[in-house]
């Protein structure tokens, strides 16, 4: 069941999956609809939607599944993480890759990407922590 900001009215709230990421579909094989397109996007505050401020369904992930919708079945999973790069990126793609089978892999990238990168690895556990704790803030 997603999470959402009980302080915003249901259409303005944001929804986390049992994950913590910014989607309503929740990151189980069993859940997972064969038949459907299915596409796993990967990326940092772009992907995560961060400009999308006050409703989950205006972010680009959301748009990408209404308008592969109109042609089909759809599934987008969501993994964008703000503040990430492309090394932290290929460790959520090796742990949900396998598990989702998608049949397409979207990785945004951005400018500030190249300076994302010089991170060590081990700052995806920083950053999804303090992620975690900013959403728990807006519950």
């Amino acid at each position: 069941m997603p999470i959402y900001s009980e302080k915003l009215p249901p259409d303005k709230a944001r929804y986390y999956n049992q994950d913590g990421f910014r989607d309503q579909d929740e990151f189980h094989h069993k859940n997972i609809d064969q038949t459907a397109f299915r596409v796993l996007l990967l990326g940092d505050s772009f992907t995560y939607g961060a400009a999308a401020v006050y409703n989950h369904r205006d972010g680009f992930a959301d748009v990408l599944q209404k308008e592969l919708e109109k042609t089909r079945p759809t599934l987008v999973w969501n993994t964008g993480i703000p503040g990430i790069g492309q090394k932290q990126e290929l460790h959520l793609l090796k742990r949900y890759f396998p598990m989702l089978t998608p049949q397409i892999v979207i990785l945004g990238f951005c400018m500030n990407d190249f300076y994302d990168n010089l991170y060590p690895m081990e700052c995806i556990t920083c950053m999804k922590r303090n992620l975690d704790q900013s959403i728990r803030a807006h519950l």
